[in-house]
């Protein structure tokens, strides 16, 4: 998951959707979502939100389900929230910047996603907001 989700952000999306396939493919990998904590954002990235419904089907009830269940739902501001909960920081930044992008939250309300994608380096996401800012204006 990892490695798809890293060659999404390097604008390899035909090699990071194999990945995912591959992935999603092997029911003991998806099996425990807590080992999987950004793949319900990187589904939705590729457009596949609604394979998330295959992954609540054999989940335990725990945060990570719920997370998945907004993210399928398309609440992904609760999902940032839930995340957040969890203890997922880059997890609930991603959220919340995909919530602003589909314009549930305003460009203000990522304060706390900027901050942390600034510490951890994350420049595609910072230019997502940049993009989402300069949009707004």
């Amino acid at each position: 998951m990892t490695r798809a989700h890293a060659l999404w952000v390097a604008g390899q999306p035909a090699e990071a959707a194999r990945n995912l396939d591959e992935l999603l493919a092997d029911p003991k990998a998806v099996k425990h979502l807590h080992w999987l904590g950004p793949l319900p954002l990187i589904l939705h990235e590729h457009g596949r939100q609604a394979e998330c419904v295959d992954l609540l089907a054999s989940a335990f009830p725990t945060p990570w389900r719920d997370a998945v269940a907004a993210v399928d739902a398309g609440r992904l501001a609760e999902a940032a929230h839930i995340y957040t909960r969890i203890g997922s920081r880059f997890v609930a930044a991603w959220a919340l910047l995909l919530a602003a992008e589909q314009g549930d939250v305003g460009p203000g309300e990522l304060a706390e996603a900027t901050a942390h994608f600034q510490r951890v380096g994350a420049t595609p996401y910072l230019r997502r907001i940049d993009a989402l800012t300069l949009a707004s204006a």
